[in-house]
């Protein structure tokens, strides 16, 4: 007697894939040829044969089922993966575009991409009605901003600006600032094929050495069509600035007694870029010997100089002046006063029968009063 062998699994009659919102009906079934008795489950799903699923829905799609065949208690499985066919559904339809525009002719080419989600199986995709509307013939500018001069070194008072050549229409405005320090761009110009910006060098409130300066534009039939940009950086000088002389820690005329043995304090502190190397101090008396200056930097480009006066005197009292020069332009001056009140002494000579008058108030300080009594006694 011939024995009767059998394939190790199932099988199964279900379709690859089940429309959505449509019932899942199929079998799971012996191998072909097999006559031996046997019993065919969806564990989990059904005790029978028979697999049924009503209205699939996109969420069942990877769902899966194994028809399971049990002969002589052996069992064997065949594994089934449900697909649920599916269309797109509103919001899973994206159109994307990418646009370009020919740099020698300023012609543009649209690129329209259809891109569908969480479909199956993979679809077909049609265009209609699709036009291209050439009626406006414009296009933005080709040229990158211009910013115009580049000079080595800048000083305060020049003048940067910066050109945007071309474009139908023009564009619609030249944004052009620079910073460290912060300049702000002057109304714009048209100028037949072009429009420009300028701004005003001013290094007086920098703290770096170099200047940034950047300059854009806007096309306003398109204002996200025109991207060029601009950048540049420049070297700043600046003409020495003497910005503070102190007597005493104040910028004011100072007033002192000579018989309090005064001492002060003369600071000089000067701007300028570069930074003043050399100060010089200018004295009301010929034979004062200060200490000798010497020049500190104090930030990056503020120098500072400083002496010590001691003992004032009558003779101390006038103008102190403080002299800065960074070899740019010419150099700078400040002055402040320096008062010294003095007493006034006097003295009989007895024995020539004259009297001598010893003034120690520096004439400043004479008052008429004080005039009359001295030619009264001459």
């Amino acid at each position: 007697m011939k024995k009767e062998t059998f394939p190790a699994t199932p099988r199964t009659n279900c379709t690859d894939y089940v429309p959505e919102k449509e019932d899942l009906r199929c079998q799971c079934l012996p191998p072909e040829g097999m006559t031996s008795p046997s019993t065919l489950t969806w564990p989990g799903h059904s005790n029978s044969p028979n697999l049924v699923l009503e209205n699939v829905q996109r969420e069942n799609n990877g769902t899966q089922f194994t028809c399971q065949m049990e002969t002589h208690g052996v069992y064997t499985t065949m594994q089934y993966t449900l697909r649920v066919a599916r269309g797109p559904s509103q919001g899973n339809v994206q159109i994307n575009l990418n646009h370009t525009v020919n740099e020698r002719d300023g012609s543009q080419q649209f690129e329209l991409t259809c891109n569908v989600i969480d479909v199956y199986p993979t679809p077909s995709y049609t265009w209609d009605d699709v036009t291209c509307d050439n009626s406006a013939q414009g296009h933005p500018s080709l040229a990158r901003p211009d910013i115009r001069p580049h000079p080595a070194l800048l000083q305060t008072g020049d003048v940067l600006t910066c050109d945007v050549v071309g474009g139908n229409p023009l564009v619609d405005s030249v944004h052009f600032a620079c910073t460290d320090p912060q300049l702000d761009d002057q109304p714009d110009v048209i100028n037949g094929t072009s429009v420009s910006s300028s701004v005003t060098v001013n290094a007086a409130h920098a703290t770096e050495k170099n200047m940034k300066c950047f300059c854009h534009a806007t096309w306003k039939p398109r204002p996200g069509y025109y991207r060029l940009s601009t950048t540049a950086i420049f070297n700043v000088e600046h003409k020495v600035v003497v910005k503070s002389l102190q007597l005493d820690n104040t910028d004011d005329e100072i007033t002192v007694n000579r018989t309090n043995h005064t001492s002060l304090s003369l600071v000089c502190g000067a701007f300028g870029r570069p930074p003043p190397a050399v100060i010089n101090f200018t004295y009301p008396a010929w034979d004062i010997h200060p200490t000798n200056a010497s020049v500190s930097q104090t930030t990056n480009w503020t120098s500072e100089a400083a002496v010590t006066l001691s003992d004032i005197q009558c003779r101390d009292m006038g103008t102190y002046s403080c002299t800065a020069h960074n070899g740019l332009g010419h150099p700078d001056t400040r002055s402040i006063k320096l008062n010294v009140r003095c007493e006034l002494h006097s003295y009989i000579n007895t024995d020539v029968q004259m009297i001598h008058v010893c003034i120690l108030l520096p004439l400043p300080y004479l008052s008429p009063h004080h005039i009359m009594f001295l030619m009264l006694l001459i």
